[in-house]
């Protein structure tokens, strides 16, 4: 193979995965910082009702409310772990393939300095 189409591959090839990591960065604070446009009933980590219900079924309906609060106060740990997961592979996979990319300028540059030296 040419040695300038191998150059030019390595180079693309690292300029890819650098916007691959810098999207799991992306995605990575996405997950971290959610935009969440909704209102909340919540008042003191439970649920109010405002309605005069049965005290059996307003036990009941609260007791549901405040479970489904746990859980998704549960998924949204869950969801931020996985933002800090893909922000960190995010920047490991830039630093990986900018040390490629840094190599394969380097490599070229060499191999230029080469073939002007041969042609003296």
């Amino acid at each position: 193979m040419d040695k300038k189409k191998i150059s030019v591959s390595q180079l693309v090839t690292s300029i890819f995965g650098i916007l691959i990591g810098v999207l799991a960065i992306a995605f990575g604070f996405v997950a971290i910082f959610p935009d969440y446009d909704c209102i909340s009933s919540r008042i003191d980590g439970s649920i109010k009702f405002g309605a005069d219900y049965y005290t059996d079924s307003y036990a009941a309906m609260a007791r549901a409310a405040n479970n489904l609060a746990t859980v998704t106060d549960r998924i949204e740990h869950v969801l931020m772990a996985i933002g800090f997961c893909l922000l960190v592979v995010g920047l490991l996979i830039v630093l990986v393939f900018t040390i490629k990319l840094i190599a394969a300028i380097k490599q070229k540059q060499c191999d230029e300095i080469n073939e002007a030296g041969t042609l003296k």
